[in-house]
């Protein structure tokens, strides 16, 4: 009997032992595979950074859009009109733009009204959500199609989503800040995102837990701006050149491009890990906290000065 217990627990570490052995071939496996994605991702962004710098110190003219519009009298009674008909047919429509009445560029409203008249918004289970390395997909917007895909039954899915329609540009395939480059292709994405749902947290309490690191890393770069509501103008307006211009009175245009290009690498967080979220972080604080002391040293010698 004793030996049939012997063997029995032979066999039974045997078996763990080898199962150990292929989990940790497999965890092997895809830490090597996480590494070289990394490693591919971040030549992609030196390389983009490079074609990047170079159009933004040419100074690309900037997309013809006014920051203010005027109604006219035809344009406010369809306002009104669509305005009714939402608040019968698609109610968390309607309370999406009476938020956003005080908020978005006039320009920006008109041309949002015109694609919420044939928006598709299409509501899927979330078992039928796109799964990226463990990244799930709750909400989508395609601006081709004017339409929304939502795996969610939270309505800040939505509202980010509306956000995104809010302000797209698809004269210049831009969503808020994300711009097309014709060679160093999509940039800026990853501010994008996490600027979307900086506002949908702030105007709606949304309290999902999509883009954590880049809401977070949104923040950081907002404190650049003396008046944080030019930054929301310059979202709604697809205006990164300003965004761009902004972040230059505190550092140079290749930490500006360089800070921005890094984000993109956190839309996929399974990629990046916390430290490199915080390395980030600081980087920006750093610069930050350089810009606060260049002040102190000009506001000194003002004072010098003046004596």
């Amino acid at each position: 009997m004793d030996i049939f217990i012997k063997i029995y627990i032979v066999i039974f570490i045997g078996l763990n032992s080898l199962m150990l052995y292929y989990d940790g071939k497999k965890i092997y496996k895809s830490h090597k595979e996480k590494k070289e994605r990394l490693k591919n991702s971040m030549e992609n962004i030196e390389k983009q950074k490079q074609s990047l710098i170079k159009s933004f110190s040419r100074g690309i003219i900037k997309p013809n859009k006014k920051i203010v519009a005027h109604f006219s009298k035809e344009e406010n009674e369809k306002f009104e009109n669509i305005l009714e008909k939402l608040k019968t047919e698609n109610n968390k429509i309607y309370i999406f733009i009476q938020s956003m009445i005080n908020i978005m560029p006039k320009e920006s409203l008109i041309k949002f009204m015109d694609k919420v008249e044939d928006i598709s918004i299409e509501y899927h289970s979330f078992k039928e959500a796109e799964n990226n390395r463990g990244v799930i997909t709750t909400g989508t917007y395609i601006p081709m199609k004017n339409q929304i895909k939502i795996y969610s039954d939270k309505n800040e899915v939505l509202y980010h989503e509306l956000l995104h329609v809010a302000s797209s540009n698809n004269e210049y395939n831009m969503v808020g800040f994300s711009t097309t480059f014709k060679k160093a292709g999509l940039f800026c994405n990853g501010l994008n995102e996490g600027y979307t749902e900086l506002l949908n947290q702030r105007l709606f309490q949304s309290k999902t837990e999509g883009y954590i690191y880049l809401t977070y890393l949104a923040l950081e770069l907002e404190n650049f701006y003396e008046n944080k509501e030019d930054m929301m103008k310059d979202y709604f307006n697809n205006d990164i050149f300003s965004l761009i211009d902004e972040l230059k009175k505190s550092m140079t245009l290749e930490e500006a491009v360089s800070i921005i290009a890094n984000m993109d690498l956190f839309l996929n967080q399974t990629d990046v890990s916390f430290l490199d979220f915080l390395k980030l972080r600081q980087k920006i604080i750093s610069i930050y906290e350089r810009r606060y002391i260049q002040n102190e040293k000009t506001l000194v010698k003002k004072i010098i000065n003046r004596n």
